[in-house]
């Protein structure tokens, strides 16, 4: 049954937000209530939000429903399966309305500063042709190191988190980069029209924004970073206890958004062949073989994804 809360003096009818922000839960109760916090905090008002539970065991919904009281307008999807993070905030937009403007995706272990969702919507503002805004993604754990200041390809076609476990006051300037991590990005809603959709949901998780940056850029739309816009990540935090699945599932997506966009172009799936090898070898080497057999499981097979 979907539940809607409305705390402030807005009809839902008559009123319809700016912005849309996406949250995506599984199991999260324990991070949730400081999430919605850092939302109530949010200096820009014109956004409502779309909570998507994908069938938590824990006291997630308890808290989304005490939580929610405060932020300007909120739904609480809760849902039999999981459905993963690219179905859940795929099914998200069934609640969005038409004439809203931007598309938030907000990981529930994310944590953004109060200037962080205004400074998003001016910087896509500044430009039409800007798809995807995203800010400087802080290490939640120590603050005083990077999680990510965009997405970026490195010389092997594979994408890494920018600025990773570097110094928090690196990368102060706004420029264009590849994409940005889904944990905490904006959308324009006409770009994501184009699109047709968000995720692709095969995926089921990990580098499903790798594949929407590449889609983006096709349709000739940038991505923005944002370096004042900041948000503080508690990486992983959803799916706790499963490092050999986390790695695993995404080294299979990894490979198919590499080949699902440059496998044409020979020079570079070489590079990137080697450098998945390297990979591979490294794991077996440093006694992770369960991780390289799962990897292969799900590439080959497609078992395994939804564990």
């Amino acid at each position: 049954m979907v539940e809607r809360y409305e705390a402030e003096e807005k009809a839902w009818a008559a009123d319809v937000p700016e912005c849309a922000v996406i949250l995506v839960s599984y199991n999260g109760a324990a991070y949730l209530a400081r999430c919605l916090e850092s939302l109530r905090a949010q200096t820009y008002r014109d956004f409502d939000v779309i909570l998507i539970d994908n069938a938590s065991s824990d006291d997630t919904l308890a808290v989304a429903r005490v939580e929610a009281h405060g932020l300007p307008r909120v739904t609480i999807v809760p849902l039999q399966q999981n459905t993963g993070f690219a179905g859940g905030n795929s099914l998200a937009l069934q609640y969005v309305s038409r004439e809203t403007r931007f598309v938030v995706l907000l990981n529930t272990d994310a944590f953004p500063e109060p200037e962080w969702l205004g400074r998003l919507v001016a910087a896509a503002d500044q430009d039409p042709r800007v798809g995807l805004t995203v800010g400087k993604i802080l290490d939640a754990a120590d603050p005083s190191r990077i999680d990510s200041c965009g997405d970026v390809l490195n010389l092997f076609g594979a994408p890494c988190s920018r600025g990773r476990g570097l110094p928090s006051d690196c990368f102060n300037n706004d420029e264009d980069v590849f994409g940005g991590c889904a944990a905490a990005l904006l959308i324009r809603a006409s770009a994501l029209r184009e699109l047709g959709y968000l995720f692709d949901e095969s995926l089921f998780t990990y580098n499903e924004d790798v594949d929407l940056a590449y889609r983006v850029q096709t349709r000739g739309y940038r991505c923005r970073y944002v370096a004042d816009a900041v948000v503080h990540h508690l990486r992983s935090a959803a799916s706790p206890g499963r490092e050999a699945w986390r790695h695993a599932i995404s080294r299979r997506n990894m490979w198919i958004v590499f080949m699902r966009y440059s496998r044409t172009r020979p020079l570079k799936v070489l590079l990137f062949v080697l450098y998945w090898l390297a990979g591979d070898a490294k794991l077996l080497l440093t006694g992770r073989a369960a991780v390289v057999w799962s990897e292969y499981r799900m590439l080959l097979f497609g078992t395994g994804i939804r564990s």
